[in-house]
């Protein structure tokens, strides 16, 4: 029957892909048409007809049940596989999807319409794994079969058809699962949370000012302070996913604080907080806080560098621009420079020695006009190849634009 059908599809003269295992021969059983979102027709989608006893650790889904749009939209099967079924779409060219599940065998199934979205996300609290936790989100009855890995105390299933799923069924790779039994509505481009919770961070910075730490004989002022957080404080996977907002607080003060450098996949980040007082031959303990849904304050939220700074660039945009810290607006241009492996603090820029330079457009006036000022000082880290030649850190050009 399958040949005969194929051989059918190939000698129609509408140019029209074959209208499913059936092709046209006879009164299909199940047939629709398909759309976008948009309305615009689903042509050439692969559509499939899974069992409802479908189980993705065992079955696969026979040639029998797998179709495509033609260029109307449309399709149909002679029969269908099981008296209750799921009906899936995916656009390979776009990545929209649909999925109808529990549609039972009877005459109004000849006539089927759905549209293809958009995929969502459903975030699922899974407190009782460990972060790290490797396993796999399946859909009975459907093909839906994730990879997902626990982080921030929660699953997060991307890729998923916008609809209602049920169950949502997690297995680890150890064997222990965790299942949703009631419908979860996956809504295309957003995230559905399920069972979770507000995650919180604190981290304790010790600050030792005495002998035994930094030795500090006089108290600092309004000091441009530098945290640095790593995968060896926490396993920060996930991260980038929660919206919150940061917070750093010393001796009960609220600091300005500005996230300079952020990569939670390589658990690394980097923090500018202004410290009012910096205290000489004191150990002080600054707490750093991440809390999800929350605001930051409008303390939080001061420019670091904006008391007795005239520019400061930390380097952590690449390598196509440059910004100025401060707010004061002396943004760079990068020229003939990339982006070096590792840095003292946040990010930084490779120059060759022979060539690359940043250029600080209108530099001549205004604050950064040095005919102006009794004095600067500039305080630049730089990690050097060697000392066996001559190389310009920071320099004053003869042109009024820099």
């Amino acid at each position: 029957m399958a040949l005969l059908a194929a051989f059918w599809g190939a000698g129609c003269s509408d140019e029209r892909t074959s209208l499913g295992n059936s092709a046209e021969s006879g009164n299909p059983e199940i047939a629709g048409v398909l759309y976008f979102a948009d309305g615009a027709v689903a042509a050439r989608v692969r559509v499939l007809l899974v069992p409802d006893d479908f189980s993705v650790w065992r079955d696969s889904v026979d040639s029998l049940w797998t179709t495509w749009t033609d260029s109307l939209g449309r399709f149909e099967f002679s029969a269908s596989p099981a008296e209750i079924f799921t009906l899936e779409a995916v656009d390979s060219v776009s990545g929209k999807q649909l999925v109808q599940m529990g549609i039972s065998k009877d005459a109004e199934n000849a006539n089927i319409l759905g549209y293809l979205e958009n995929t969502g996300s459903v975030r699922l609290g899974a407190g009782n794994f460990e972060n790290g936790t490797t396993g796999v989100v399946y859909v009975p009855g459907t093909t839906i079969f994730r990879p997902v890995t626990v982080e921030q105390g929660h699953l997060f299933v991307d890729s998923l058809p916008a609809d209602s799923l049920c169950p949502l069924i997690f297995v680890a790779d150890s064997g222990d699962s965790l299942e949703v039994n009631e419908p979860v509505l996956v809504v295309a481009d957003s995230v559905t949370s399920v069972h979770f919770h507000s995650v919180s961070l604190r981290f304790r910075i010790p600050l030792d000012m005495t002998s035994s730490g930094i030795a500090l004989d006089e108290d600092l002022r309004n000091f441009p302070l530098e945290i640095r957080l790593d995968s060896s404080d926490y396993d920060f996977r996930g991260l980038d996913r929660l919206q919150g907002a940061w917070n750093a607080v010393l001796c009960g003060d609220t600091l300005p604080l500005s996230l300079s450098y952020a990569d939670a996949e390589k658990g690394t980040f980097a923090f500018w907080a202004r410290v009012s007082k910096l205290r000489a031959n004191a150990v002080d303990t600054l707490f750093l806080s991440f809390e999800e849904n929350a605001e930051a304050s409008s303390r939080t939220l001061e420019n670091v560098f904006s008391d007795g700074f005239i520019a400061a660039w930390h380097f952590d945009e690449g390598d196509s621009e440059v910004w100025d810290a401060t707010g004061n607006g002396f943004d760079g241009i990068p020229e003939e420079v990339s982006v070096a492996e590792e840095a003292a603090a946040g990010g930084a820029l490779y120059y060759s020695g022979n060539k690359g330079s940043v250029t600080i457009p209108n530099s001549a006036t205004g604050a950064f006009d040095l005919t102006l000022q009794s004095s600067a000082t500039f305080s630049v880290w730089v990690k050097m190849e060697g000392l066996d030649m001559s190389r310009v850190v920071f320099a004053r050009a003869h042109r009024n634009t820099t």
